[in-house]
């Protein structure tokens, strides 16, 4: 061994070396992926054509994902992670908690107009949820089957990394599981946002948070569905996109400062 270092310690180095070289090779290999899903649709895209632009053998892709809905999955993970840990430190925390819905509102437009991979990968990941013939709501009763609740709500709650978490003991599709947290770490800052304002009365709607959030997000994802299905011809017509956001946050706007009781049927058919 080299003077002064012992052979534990040059075994150690040698480990710590193949560790980062495989960090490096990971991250190449999502940083190509990403680019490629950015671009193209899900089924255009080879684990070949990854391969080939991260300059590695497709096998070698292999030691790290099983498939490309591994990759697909684990590129969604770095996203939201990203995009959970910009809203979390953006976010302002003086903001009453309509304002602060109206924020994220603002920033979910944001994100996905001017980066489409945050919709496709919304979209990609119903999609998977229905091809397993499952729901998000079975899907969580599953994981807390398996974890407990109370781990599933430290997952949840904070935003520390999840490398700590060995979701391959628990889980046949740990990276699609670990992505899955990251949109749950994501309703939780909606989640908290709606509690503030339902507190300091800034919000009205009486709905439950997860209907107000699936409300909102399903005009935002369908708005931004239908401009990047006419992008082309946006373009061409000068369609005024920050119109369609101010309108949309004023759509909103008006929707959380509302009380839309759940009446039953028989009373409204009265």
């Amino acid at each position: 061994m080299f003077d002064g270092i012992s052979s534990n310690e040059g075994i150690s180095m040698k480990k710590q070396l193949r560790d980062r070289k495989k960090d490096r090779t990971r991250e190449e290999i999502l940083a190509v992926a990403e680019k490629f899903y950015s671009e193209k649709p899900m089924d255009d895209i080879l684990l070949e054509d990854i391969a080939e632009a991260a300059f590695i053998s497709r096998t070698t892709i292999y030691n790290y994902f099983k498939d490309k809905n591994d990759v697909f999955f684990a590129v969604g993970n770095k996203v939201f992670k990203e995009l959970n840990e910009t809203i979390a430190t953006t976010l302002p925390k003086g903001l009453s908690g309509k304002e602060q819905v109206l924020f994220l509102c603002a920033k979910t437009f944001e994100d996905g107009r001017d980066n489409p991979i945050v919709l496709k990968i919304t979209n990609e990941t119903f999609n998977h949820i229905e091809n397993i013939n499952s729901t998000p709501e079975s899907i969580i009763e599953t994981i807390i089957k398996k974890i407990g609740q109370t781990t599933f709500d430290e997952l949840i709650g904070g935003l520390s990394p999840f490398e700590n978490f060995k979701f391959e003991k628990y889980f046949e599709e740990p990276h699609f599981t670990k992505f899955f947290f990251q949109m749950l770490r994501n309703c939780e800052l909606w989640s908290k946002a709606i509690r503030k304002g339902k507190k300091d009365k800034t919000i009205k709607n009486d709905l439950e948070e997860a209907t107000i959030i699936q409300y909102i997000t399903m005009l935002i994802n369908g708005l931004l569905s239908e401009m990047e299905l006419r992008k082309t011809a946006s373009n061409q017509t000068g369609l005024n996109r920050e119109l369609i956001t101010n309108s949309t946050l004023n759509l909103i706007s008006h929707f959380l400062d509302n009380n839309f009781p759940c009446a039953s049927t028989e009373s409204r058919l009265k």
